[in-house]
């Protein structure tokens, strides 16, 4: 198992059992916020994760990430005629590409079945229905994707002690709209011999739209997540180089991929909220931006650095 995943599964098994003694737990499963840029690993992470915390320390662990959640391809279509010039809004990805509020009931329903599955006194087996998790297909519709029937989803039942829950821009956060202005006036003004960040290439208001987005998520998702392990790197700039290497393994798979023009087209899209809201998230910690005391969420996010190989290079834990 790499240093990586050993260092995930620490963190997660440590805190459990330190939350555990408030009586919170197992009432209520761990949630855990995964954040990484895409190509980084999570998928392959989250499976090792979630089998050896089966393995090793006997707990039920699930795993399932903010892309499940993205808007089927029709409501998609819809997104992107209602912002026609909004080429951040062209397909799947950035904040309000997501139904937020299917995410959060989902949050709701396995925060109730495991409920009721750790207060269960009667003889009986508990009669907790099983929550259903909806599967996104990026293949479908020539890369741009969609949702797979409902006889595909993913079936829980508890008992669910640890769900992990991953998305290339957990914990980012919306900034105040003058904030915002000012970051993109001053960005606009450098000479012209300086390399201007790619959120120039949008207009203001489309990234203000982003901005306005991401408010959904912080106040019906985030306030869900009990912990957070960050995944990030020195060099932002290898999303291109992993997302290539991505698509070209579904085409070698006999799936439908993006071509290398359209993978630099769609990642450049992810580009300006990577520069626009990661820098916060590398200063300060998930719980702090979240209004908590720093004194109640200390020792709750772990941030990872890696390497170009997605090796662990090393780790902080705030």
């Amino acid at each position: 198992m790499s240093p990586k995943a050993q260092s995930v599964i620490q963190f997660i098994v440590e805190r459990f059992k330190d939350l555990s003694r408030q009586r919170r737990f197992p009432l209520k499963p761990l949630i855990v916020g995964i954040s990484g840029i895409q190509g980084c690993g999570k998928t392959t992470l989250l499976s090792n994760v979630v089998r050896k915390l089966d393995q090793d320390h006997n707990l039920a662990a699930v795993s399932f990430s903010a892309d499940d959640f993205y808007h089927t391809y029709e409501k998609q279509v819809q997104i992107k005629l209602n912002n026609s010039q909004n080429r951040l809004l062209e397909m799947r990805g950035l904040p309000g590409t997501h139904d937020v509020a299917f995410c959060r009931d989902t949050f709701a329903a396995l925060c109730k079945a495991q409920y009721e599955y750790a207060t269960h006194t009667g003889e009986t087996e508990t009669k907790a229905s099983p929550v259903l998790v909806p599967k996104y297909d990026k293949s479908r519709y020539n890369g741009k994707g969609d949702r797979v029937p409902k006889d595909q989803w993913q079936m829980i039942l508890p008992p669910t002690d640890i769900i992990l829950f991953d998305g290339w821009f957990l914990g980012f956060r919306h900034m105040p709209d003058e904030v915002l202005s000012r970051i993109y006036n001053d960005a606009s003004r450098r000479p012209n011999g300086d390399k201007k960040p790619l959120f120039l290439s949008h207009a203001l208001s489309h990234l203000l739209t982003i901005n306005n987005n991401l408010k959904e998520y912080e106040a019906s998702l985030y306030p869900f997540i009990d912990i957070f392990v960050h995944i990030d790197t020195k060099d932002i700039e290898l999303v291109y180089k992993w997302r290539l290497e991505q698509e070209h393994r579904m085409i070698a798979e006999g799936m439908t991929g993006m071509t290398d023009i359209e993978v630099k087209e769609f990642v450049d899209r992810y580009m300006p909220a990577y520069e626009l809201y990661l820098p916060k998230l590398r200063e300060t910690s998930f719980f702090e931006q979240n209004g908590h005391n720093s004194e109640d969420v200390s020792g709750r996010h772990l941030r990872l650095l890696i390497d170009e190989n997605r090796d662990k290079i090393s780790q902080v834990i705030l």
